[in-house]
């Protein structure tokens, strides 16, 4: 018979599903039977029914059932993959890049990998690594090469170029509120590759200058005020422990790469510190502005050193 249904053209499948639908018309034929049997007796007739509600009401408790475990379950797994995915974005490391310039050469790319992008100063840092709004360390300059770090001036202004508007950055537009993070941080400036945002400038030695101005008729002697605080997006990077960055720079991140371009930074020609000779120490405590200028350009490198790129890995 198999042979025949094989050369006739009829399929396993074919069979498989015949042999449902008939399976099935039996099981029809059956309830009719049953039902017909049960209206003839007169006694089979509730009870039959009592049954079919018995075995409704059962399906529908297990349906219930089952629905209330699928959502309880759907709940669990997202609110697990929520936290999991929370906790891999906060211990999952940020890495930020600067592409070195020295009068327009590229000199080697530096990799800082970001301590914690979830703090204020970290939140930052990135942001302006990354640019936003054309607000950001592109074309910013390293300005100073000392013996323990090299210092990177930050962006004069956190507005958009040519206009009063404000650009939102992380922190504002000084460094007040990280301020309130450098106070409850322990990182030190204790080795080499530490990146930090600079944040505050002791100004106790600060010589204020006198000069005359003409108010109302009549000359009144005036004090220059300090120059402003750091504005929290000055960076250094350290090439050897520097305890004394402790007191005004916020730890932020490490360099992971290009630390050799850094040490070549450190090779350039600079303005030397002439801060011992006795002729500037005399024009400071005059209050002379031409040392005040020249104290200012100590350490400067006399090539121009800029961030070509950078941006967020």
């Amino acid at each position: 018979m198999l042979y025949g249904w094989h050369h006739h053209g009829l399929s396993d499948q074919t069979l498989s599903g015949r042999s449902t639908s008939a399976t099935s018309a039996c099981r029809r034929v059956s309830s009719v039977a049953r039902t017909r049997t049960a209206r003839r007796d007169g006694t089979g007739c509730c009870e039959e029914r009592t049954v079919e509600r018995s075995e409704r009401a059962s399906d529908a408790k297990r349906r219930d059932v089952l629905v209330a475990v699928g959502v309880a379950w759907t709940s669990t797994r997202r609110a697990w993959a929520t936290e999991v995915d929370a906790n891999v974005r906060s211990i999952a490391p940020t890495d930020v890049y600067f592409e070195i310039g020295v009068d327009g050469q590229p000199k080697g790319r530096v990799v800082v990998r970001i301590h914690n992008v979830e703090s204020t100063g970290g939140k930052r840092f990135m942001e302006l690594a990354q640019g936003i709004q054309g607000v950001g360390y592109r074309r910013t300059a390293f300005t100073r090469v000392a013996g323990s770090f090299v210092y990177n001036a930050g962006v004069r202004s956190f507005n958009l170029t040519g206009t009063n508007q404000p650009v939102h950055v992380t922190g504002g537009d000084s460094s007040l509120y990280l301020l309130e993070e450098w106070k409850t941080s322990v990182d030190k400036h204790d080795r080499a590759g530490l990146v930090s945002l600079e944040l505050y400038r002791d100004d106790s030695e600060f010589v204020p200058t006198e000069k005359l101005v003409a108010t109302k008729g009549k000359l009144v002697t005036v004090k220059d005020a300090p120059p402003p605080q750091p504005n929290g997006s000055a960076f250094a990077i350290t090439t050897a422990a520097e305890p004394e960055l402790d007191r005004t720079n916020l730890v932020v991140g490490e360099v992971v790469e290009g630390m050799d371009v850094i040490e070549e930074l450190q090779k350039l020609p600079t303005v030397k510190d002439n801060s011992s000779s006795p002729f500037f120490m005399a024009a400071k405590s005059m209050g002379d502005t031409r040392a005040t200028v020249a104290e200012q350009a100590f350490g400067r490198p006399f090539a121009r050193v800029n961030v070509l790129r950078s941006g967020v890995l």
